[in-house]
């Protein structure tokens, strides 16, 4: 009954089980050290019996009018000093117990049982100055999970990302630093020779530096912090070291498609104004400008909100092995439908609509066979190849950013192949021809050769299938007019190969 009545006021009995056991056995033992004394005859000095009524009888025989008796107990009692329970026992001359220890307990959750449950961890001992002694099987790590005591609240466990994970990007990243430092170096050393001043090595070394940026940014990513401050300066310093590198790369790329287009296209007898550097470096610009200014937007955004701080999917809250509850946390750049979200919409749409503007040029410079230029191949694998890492990351940035790890994992490794193929589909063609043609002779001999040769053919069969059905004349006339279309074609190419290498010097 007394169980049940307690269990109404919250109070759970069982939690004074051991002290109550200690007390029972001093009581015990005190009684029994008087019942020796009566049987002994011995003396009772400490108690003024003069001054007391009673004497010193049996315990059946015992109440509490016999004062006597009851003060030869209470000394016996003061006098005992044993290992309890509880831990050490001794008395003070009150008759309460003198606490050596102080003992500790904790409100867990314990496995199979309902509710918080009281869970002794220790003791602050008399014998060490009261320092926190823990008991069998408790530890710091166990009491206070997180370095602090809990309030009562589960326990907030902020996660970032896996060393392991950090340790293997920033080496990717560190070597493709590498990697563009070569190629770096190599436009540099060969910046006169025609293989390479064709190509405008001004222009290939801001490709460098772009690839760089965009190396730059991964190991920006994977900086491992819990702190929000942090997070929200790596958030927006990512984006403004990844989307300039990417637009500087891609927009050297779209400007040398533009003058490709410009000079090889739509030939006429009439001198062209041909583009130079300097205007295609107006043009990088415009296209950087542009990025530019939306990365301000999202930085003004970012600026006026917080970082959003979620549940990890990776690895869900749950409780454990020592009964304690976790909340696992991640932090994120910005809440779902909020204003710096829309603005990075708005720049991953500028970023396709760059995108689409170079599958156009490179379908329209197909037919150019002058690969030192043009690379058409390679031109559009790195459009195809761009434009599907985009997409990919655009996807996991926007909504698998509550995997920290694994998005992570996937929007850098798409950084990576951008940046290498970048510099690998552009540079590593050069290093070829530079090797196979070091003087530049060939760039255009071989080449326009094949277009001569192909030009030729066609003209044989046409005069071919027109020679039977006519005059003598006018088969003299037809040849002559072919030849000299022809040089015509040929002045005109060559006007425009001298062009393209001075609007290059």
């Amino acid at each position: 009954m007394y169980i049940e009545r307690a269990a109404l006021t919250g109070y759970s009995p069982n939690i004074a089980i051991t002290g109550a056991f200690d007390a029972v056995w001093s009581l015990g033992v005190a009684l029994n050290i008087t019942e020796g004394m009566r049987l002994g005859n011995e003396t009772t000095d400490n108690c003024n019996a003069s001054e007391l009524a009673g004497e010193l009888v049996p315990l059946n025989e015992f109440d509490y009018t016999n004062t006597l008796m009851g003060c030869v107990v209470r000394n016996n009692l003061q006098s005992l000093s044993f290992s309890g329970v509880t831990g050490p026992v001794t008395y003070g001359a009150d008759g309460t117990i003198v606490y050596t220890r102080i003992r500790l307990s904790q409100a867990r959750y314990v496995e199979g049982q309902e509710g918080l449950q009281r869970v002794r961890f220790g003791y602050l001992g008399k014998d060490s100055n009261f320092s926190l002694r823990f008991a069998d099987g408790q530890n710091e790590a166990i009491l206070y999970p997180d370095g602090a005591p809990p309030d009562g609240t589960p326990l907030v466990i902020i996660h970032t990302y896996h060393h392991w994970l950090v340790g293997l990007f920033d080496l990717l990243a560190f070597s493709g630093v590498m990697f563009a430092i070569v190629c770096s170096f190599f436009n540099f050393a060969f910046r006169n020779r025609r293989v390479i001043r064709l190509t405008s090595p001004t222009l290939n070394h801001i490709i460098i530096g772009g690839a760089l940026l965009m190396y730059v940014s991964v190991i920006i990513e994977f900086i491992p912090s819990t702190k929000e401050a942090i997070i929200k300066a790596q958030c927006i310093l990512h984006i403004w070291v990844y989307i300039i590198g990417y637009l500087l790369v891609y927009g050297i790329i779209l400007a040398k498609m533009w003058r490709v287009y410009q000079i090889f296209q739509n030939p006429t007898t009439k001198k062209k104004n041909v583009l130079t550097t300097c205007n295609l470096l107006w043009a990088v610009g415009g296209i950087t400008g542009i990025g530019v200014l939306l990365i301000t937007a999202d930085t003004i955004a970012q600026l006026l909100t917080s970082p959003e701080l979620v549940s990890d999917a990776e690895d869900p809250s749950g409780t454990t092995d020592s009964d304690i509850r976790e909340t696992h946390m991640i932090w994120r750049c910005y809440k779902s439908a909020s204003p710096p979200m829309f603005v990075q919409l708005l720049i991953y749409a500028y970023l396709i609509l760059l995108q689409m503007v170079g599958i156009v040029l490179a379908f329209q410079t197909r037919k150019v066979r002058i690969n030192v230029l043009n690379d058409a191949k390679s031109v559009a694998m790195l459009i195809y190849i761009s434009s599907i890492v985009l997409v990919v990351i655009g996807l996991v940035k926007f909504f698998a950013r509550s995997y920290i790890n694994i998005s992570a994992a996937i929007f850098s490794s798409g950084i990576l192949i951008l940046a290498t193929f970048f510099l690998a589909l552009i540079f590593i063609p050069k290093m070829v021809n530079l090797y196979q043609d070091p003087t530049g002779d060939k760039v255009f001999s071989a080449s326009m050769t094949a277009q001569s040769r192909n030009s030729e053919d066609q003209q044989r069969h046409e005069l071919a299938a027109k020679l039977p059905n006519l005059t003598d004349p006018e088969k003299i006339e037809i040849p002559n007019a072919r030849v000299q279309s022809l040089e015509e074609k040929m002045i005109l190419k060559n006007r425009r190969i001298r062009e393209l290498e001075s609007s290059n010097s």
